[in-house]
Parts: C-alpha cells; structure tokens; sequence
C-alpha cells in the first residue's frame, strides 16, 4: 500500500472489529453460501497446515494471480507449511516468503468444519485476499489496501468433515497482514481459525 495510506485505516480497523464484536458477524453478512458434501479424506490422509507456493511478483489484483496449473506449477513450494493462517508485520514478511515487498501466496489444504450449521467467514488482510471453501468464495478483498476486514459471509456447512480451502494473498510494500477468521454456530464473534481445522494431504 502507498505511505499515505499506511497510517490511516487503525482507527477505522478498531470500529470495523469492534462492531463485529459488539454485533455479531451475522448483522453484517450480506452474502450466504452453501457448501457441498465434505470431501472424502480421511484424517490418516492429513498433515498440519497449509501447502504454500510462493510467487515473487508485484501483484496488484488477486485476479492477476495465478490458478492454472502450468502457471502455478513456476510457484516456490514453502519450506514449512502454513500452520495457522495469523501473521502480522510492520516489515512486511509474513510466513515463509522470506520477502517484505511484492509476493504473492498460493495456498491450499481443508479446513475442518466439526458440525454442520451456519458458520461465517471472513478475513483481515493487508494488501489483497480471497478465500474459498469448496469453490464458493467466503471472503473476498481482492486489491491493494491497509488493515481491513472483509465482508463477513455466513456459510451453510451441510455436515461434519474436510472441505477443500484455496487461499490467495499478495503483499505489495510495508506493512501486511493475513488472519482467516470463522464464528463456529454457536459462537458469540469471529476469532481466528485455530491450526487443528487446517491440514493438507501427505506427499
């Protein structure tokens, strides 16, 4: 994000979080969507956390993105996965990207939904995001900007299980940020995806 810009969302970002809190995600939701049945993955099949690649470009779109497989395929696998999907930095690295400007991140895995019912998601980026759950996009920030919440989407999980998740994130210059967060159906406001509803299969 531009210097100018750097310094002048913390405030708005307190109220944002803070009428969430107050509120509850769901007086906030706009959008609702309805996830297939769970993949067929046992927990045997799984690891911890996120598979990453990296790409070293200076995105400015998460459209511009990569997502065909011959594209993805120049991507730099991650050294570690993504354990937990929380990272925070006024340099600007987050993760393994070993980078604090102009990268991007191509990540996916499951997420772990252990009941069915109306969940909501959402995320906290700086610079662009977008995530998805079984294709269906359950939040969506997608061009360069400061410290900010995305819309919160409450989604319809049809049963227990695994879902498939595909996380992208770019980071263009200072400070960046990157937290997944959910409200479980009976939970009283988002908080972070915890690492043990996050895994990805064993090579």
């Amino acid at each position: 994000m531009s210097i100018a810009r750097r310094f002048v969302k913390p405030a708005l970002l307190g109220l944002a979080l803070a009428g969430l809190v107050a509120t509850g995600p769901r007086a906030f939701a706009q959008e609702t969507v309805t996830l297939a049945q769970p993949a067929a993955v046992a927990d045997g099949d799984l690891q911890p956390g996120l598979a990453a690649l990296y790409f070293y470009e200076d995105f400015r779109d998460i459209d511009k993105m990569p997502t065909k497989p011959e594209a993805l395929a120049k991507g730099v696998k991650g050294e570690k996965p993504i354990l937990k999907v929380e990272g925070k930095s006024r340099e600007g690295e987050l993760f393994n990207s070993g980078s604090n400007s102009l990268y991007g991140i191509h990540m996916t895995g499951f997420i772990k939904f252990d009941k069915p019912g109306e969940w909501v998601m959402g995320a906290i980026s700086n610079d662009g995001v977008r995530v998805k759950v079984a294709d269906q996009v359950v939040a969506d920030d997608p061009t360069v900007h400061a410290d900010r919440p995305t819309q919160p989407v409450v989604v319809k999980v049809p049963a227990a299980g695994w879902y498939p998740l595909q996380i992208q994130y770019f980071q263009r210059k200072y400070t960046a940020q990157l937290q997944l967060l959910w409200q479980t159906p009976d939970g009283a406001a988002m908080a972070v995806v915890p690492g043990e509803a996050l895994a990805h299969k064993k090579s």
